[in-house]
């Protein structure tokens, strides 16, 4: 029962482990989708953006550092907190810039894009290639998500043959044996009473109490 127990652990976290895909998976739809209501009414504004990138050695000799990047915008007498930086090592002209300045904070003029009906929502990438983004993604957990099932139900239908294989020899090693004795067809009287005697020894009694 053993193999069937880690392939029962096995199947239970890859069930999981889909489930969180697939929840990943529509989470990236679902920005996609608000990437695509932003960019309807996308409006741009150019603020500053304040951004810092320093490198710090690790124990293990490597390069390791911190990335910081903040900016505001003001839209009809509202100020807006940045929500939309680019993420470490992203392939823009901003990051670029940041790069030569390592280990200091610079300050750079920048064009943001926000929702002109929701500024709160903006980034400093246009909303189009977010949503490009965003659905790449979607699928990409959607895809693995799916591989995942597969092996989820070709390891359901392996499963009862396993059970099957498991259980057909212990089927054959617990199976009740009984032993029945019967007086031997060319037994004579004499050799009887010697075994119905011989019992009785073993059973504690004489043949006098007999």
């Amino acid at each position: 029962m053993r193999m069937t127990g880690s392939v029962l652990s096995t199947l239970a976290l890859m069930t999981l482990g889909a489930v969180v895909l697939f929840g990943l998976g529509f989470l990236g739809f679902a920005r996609a989708q608000r990437d695509e209501k932003a960019a309807a009414s996308e409006a741009t504004k150019v603020v500053e953006v304040s951004r810092n990138y320093r490198h710090k050695a690790s124990s293990s000799g490597n390069q390791d550092g911190s990335y910081r990047c903040t900016y505001g915008l003001l839209v009809s007498g509202n100020f807006y907190p940045g929500t939309g930086c680019p993420a470490q090592g992203f392939d823009d002209s901003i990051q670029a810039q940041l790069l030569d300045g390592l280990g200091r904070t610079q300050r750079i003029r920048a064009t943001v894009y926000y929702d002109s009906n929701d500024p709160s929502v903006n980034s400093l990438t246009e909303f189009s290639a977010l949503r490009e983004s965003d659905l790449r993604g979607g699928w990409v957990f959607i895809r693995l998500g799916m591989i995942m099932l597969v092996f989820v139900v070709g390891g359901a239908f392996v499963l009862p043959r396993l059970n099957a294989a498991e259980s057909a020899p212990a089927a054959a090693f617990t199976t009740p044996v009984s032993f029945t004795t019967a007086p031997h067809e060319h037994s004579t009287p004499e050799n009887q009473q010697f075994l119905d005697d011989l019992e009785r020894e073993l059973r504690g009694a004489s043949p006098s109490e007999q």
